[in-house]
């Protein structure tokens, strides 16, 4: 059941941001939460979580770092319902939070929709997540576009926020998606950062938990102030890529479908998608790029509509 619509944003600015990039899947889950599925198995990507208190004409206060992979955090008592997420970001102090996709036009804050993220159960990728043979060993059903737990867990958690697209692919880049045995199709720029907007009541805030070193750890957002806003930016990207590749065999370019294809195990070879990346010819104007010019963008899955 993908995310519920929303096609219009509050005009004031947002109490806390989230931005998502690198390779990790947000998938809708019982009430209206969402569950971010972190590629831990990504070849040269590391995840890092980052809060940052925001303010005027000042420099950022970091308030939180995270670095590495997450450890299991949750209830512990009953070995039957073990813990899943790894990182818990929830609304505290509201009446009915719910997480929700943008689908209108550009916004106030230039969000843009929702729609513009790659969702591998849509219908140019694999058109639905439909029920594939059972496990060879256990005997258990399974669903073709099913999660690998060994790769995808810990979890983050998330029970609030209107997700949309934060920024696209440059359009000075051609990508093609290719599939064996079936024609390429071109496309056009999708979201390369999902964003998330989380607005804050006077008796609401947001709180983050963690195990930090081991230890449970806490982490609570109020209302801020005006002027001041919160920023948490989750991503699981290559520490950097230089544009040149100096040796094809020790520094290849990563295919990010591929590694996609390590949270997806269910997807046999023959129909996996891989997504051909051409930047422009020597002399032209660059794409906007950071540590490379291959898209590490998060996705999703069924949470399209």
């Amino acid at each position: 059941m993908p995310f519920a619509p929303i096609d219009t944003l509050p005009q004031e600015d947002p109490d806390v941001r989230i931005y998502f990039t690198g390779l990790m899947i947000l998938e809708p889950i019982e009430n209206d939460a969402c569950q971010v599925l972190v590629n831990s198995s990504a070849t040269r990507h590391f995840l890092t979580v980052e809060v940052r208190r925001k303010k005027n004409n000042r420099p950022d206060e970091i308030m939180m770092r995270h670095v590495g992979p997450l450890a299991f955090f949750g209830p512990e008592t009953n070995p039957q319902n073990p813990p899943i997420h790894g990182l818990r970001i929830e609304k505290v102090g509201a009446t009915s939070p719910g997480v929700r996709r943008y689908t209108g036009g550009v916004g106030p804050k230039g969000e843009e929709s929702f729609g513009l993220v790659v969702d591998f159960a849509g219908a140019d990728l694999h058109n639905g997540d439909r029920p594939v043979d059972p496990d060879l060993v256990t005997g258990a059903a399974r669903n073709l576009l099913d999660i690998d737990n060994l790769v995808g867990r810990p979890s983050i958690f998330l029970n609030d926020g209107i997700l949309h697209a934060a920024a696209k692919t440059s359009d000075r880049l051609t990508m093609v998606l290719k599939q064996r045995g079936q024609p390429d199709k071109p496309l056009d720029p999708f979201a390369k950062i999902i964003g998330t907007n989380i607005y804050l009541l006077a008796d609401e805030v947001v709180r983050l938990r963690w195990r930090n070193q081991g230890k449970l750890a806490e982490l609570v957002l109020e209302k801020p102030e005006p002027g001041v806003s919160y920023e948490i930016y989750v991503i699981n990207d290559p520490l950097f890529e230089s544009s040149e590749i100096t040796n094809p065999v020790l520094d290849p370019r990563h295919d990010e479908f591929s590694e996609y294809y390590k949270l997806l195990t269910n997807v046999p070879t023959g129909d996996q998608f891989r997504l051909q990346v051409t930047v422009p010819q020597p002399g032209s104007p660059p794409p906007e790029r950071g540590s490379t010019d291959i898209p590490c963008m998060a996705t999703t899955k069924g949470g399209g509509g």
